[in-house]
């Protein structure tokens, strides 16, 4: 998209992940002849899958049974794992919560204002209107970000759905599986 790029064949992969903005990008600085545009669920959440059809009409769709026969893709079970917290794991999200709320107010909960308030530079114009020193609004946006990380960091590792899922493990001791998680840790955490 940067370089400007001349193709025959422009191969949009993941189509239904792709931002409108980056649709509109795409169009207009890259010059192909035929364009394919490859997803597993054209319907978006945002309601802005139009752009792909405008752009991009349906030609040609495989349905999740004949991937199944031809062998193109694993016959596949998904489990969500709920999220379940210990006592111990609870008291600390809601110890997490109450630093996350209490600094994420400063900046009106505005994520855009509380990222650029993450450095010195983006805190000087904000730290006028509060009155402080750009330090402070730079430390309380880094504590805002602290506070949200580690509260992500307790739900994707929470000790019941790693029960859970060695108990997965040990119902299909002869399965493979694919474990989706925020990091390694939860992996990790199951290996152990």
């Amino acid at each position: 998209i940067k370089s400007y790029h001349e193709c025959d064949l422009l191969i949009v992969d993941e189509v239904h992940r792709v931002g409108a903005d980056t649709f509109s990008k795409i169009f207009s600085c890259i010059k192909y002849n035929k364009i394919l545009c490859v997803t597993a669920t054209l319907e978006r959440q945002d309601g802005k899958h139009e752009i792909i059809q405008k752009y991009a009409p349906v030609f040609h769709t495989v349905s999740l049974q004949e991937c199944v026969q031809n062998g193109w893709i694993a016959d596949f079970k998904i489990y969500n794992l709920s999220v379940e917290l210990t006592p111990a794991e609870k008291a600390e999200y809601d110890r997490l919560t109450k630093v996350h709320n209490s600094c994420f107010t400063v900046f009106q909960w505005n994520f855009d204002l509380a990222f650029r308030c993450m450095s010195t530079k983006g805190a000087e114009e904000y730290a006028k209107q509060l009155d402080w020193e750009p330090k402070r609004v730079v430390a309380t946006a880094v504590q805002w970000r602290k506070a949200m990380m580690g509260r992500n960091d307790i739900v994707y590792n929470a000790v019941n759905k790693q029960k859970i899922a060695l108990e997965l493990f040990k119902k299909y001791p002869n399965e493979k599986f694919l474990t989706f998680c925020k990091s390694t840790d939860f992996a990790d955490n199951l290996v152990k």
